[in-house]
């Protein structure tokens, strides 16, 4: 089965508990939620293997306030050595198109309102994979990106 299909349990669920008009909304919610958690097993592989930048031992997300704006944020991935001080930190884009820049100032941004770390390896996970030229951008910005195609290969 491929880890990252909506079983057919769960679009039956979705119809038996929504209206038709809610239907179109709540499926692209419940499937982006369900990413966030793929890409966190992800990481935690990753970390297994020995394959992140640093040796993590506590996976999560994070919420918060923003001090500045006085806005509640949440950061969908986080990964954390506290004994080293670093943090791995991912933002989730379960979408076909959306802004990859604005989402990448976004990532950054909301990791610093993470304390206490003194080195941050940011990712941002995608649905579909960033065209070339935006994916060499991130990363010269030390934005590692991942899509969904590259999460079980």
């Amino acid at each position: 089965m491929n880890p990252l299909s909506i079983t057919r349990s769960s679009t039956l669920w979705v119809r038996a508990l929504l209206p038709p008009r809610m239907q179109r909304g709540a499926l692209p919610t419940y499937i982006g939620k369900q990413f966030e958690s793929i890409c966190l097993q992800w990481i935690q592989r990753k970390n297994a293997a020995g394959e992140l930048p640093f040796p993590v031992f506590e996976f999560g997300q994070w919420w918060g306030t923003n001090p500045k704006t006085r806005e509640q944020v949440d950061i969908d991935v986080v990964a954390a050595n506290r004994n080293e001080k670093r943090v791995f930190v991912g933002e989730c884009k379960w979408r076909n198109r959306f802004d990859w820049a604005e989402a990448a100032r976004t990532l950054e941004h909301r990791a610093q309102l993470l304390k206490g770390f003194n080195e941050q390896s940011l990712c941002l996970f995608t649905k579909n994979r960033l065209n070339e030229s935006a994916a060499d951008e991130l990363r010269v910005k030390g934005v590692k990106t991942v899509c969904a195609e590259d999460l079980y290969v």
